[in-house]
C-alpha cells in the first residue's frame, strides 16, 4: 500500500526514543524514502548539514535540546541549507501545543502514536508530491 510512495525523499528523523526511531526508519525505507536517524538535536543538526535532507521529522520532547530549539537552529541555517520542510511529531494533542510547534517553525505535525497513512500524506504535501502518487 505504501511501497515507493516516498521514492528517494531524503528524511532526517530525530527522536530520543529508540523504538520510535526504529519504527519510523523501517516504515520510511519501506515507502522508498532515504531516512537518516538521530537520537538528539545536536546529532540532527550535524546530519542536516551533511545529508541536506528534503524533510525533517522531529520529536518535540527531547532532553538537552528539545524540538523547538532544534527548529530554531534549523531555521537559522536556512542561508546555508535552504528551506527545510518539517514535521513535529509528539504525543501532545492540545491546540496550544500545535500552535507552539507552528510558531517555532514546523510546517505540520503528527501525533504519537503515529498514523502511518497520515504521515505519508503529510510528507507528500510538504515535498509537493501528490498524495495519490502510486508507483
Amino acid at each position: 500500500m505504501f511501497k515507493n510512495r516516498l521514492s528517494n525523499i531524503r528524511i532526517v528523523v530525530v527522536d530520543d526514543d529508540a523504538d520510535t526511531r526504529i519504527l519510523l526508519r523501517f516504515f520510511l525505507e519501506h515507502c522508498g524514502a532515504q531516512p537518516t536517524v538521530a537520537s538528539n538535536g545536536p546529532e540532527a543538526l550535524e546530519l542536516i548539514r551533511k545529508v541536506r535532507p528534503d524533510l525533517l521529522i522531529s520529536d518535540l520532547a527531547m532532553p538537552h535540546m528539545d524540538g523547538y530549539e532544534l527548529m530554531e537552529k534549523v531555521r537559522n541555517l536556512e542561508e546555508e541549507i535552504g528551506s527545510l520542510p518539517s514535521i513535529a511529531c509528539y504525543a501532545y494533542a492540545r491546540a496550544e501545543d500545535r500552535d507552539r510547534a507552528r510558531k517555532a517553525g514546523f510546517d505540520a505535525h503528527v501525533e504519537k502514536p503515529v498514523d502511518l497513512d497520515q504521515l505519508v500524506t503529510t510528507i507528500l504535501k510538504l515535498v509537493n508530491l501528490p498524495p495519490s502518487l502510486e508507483n
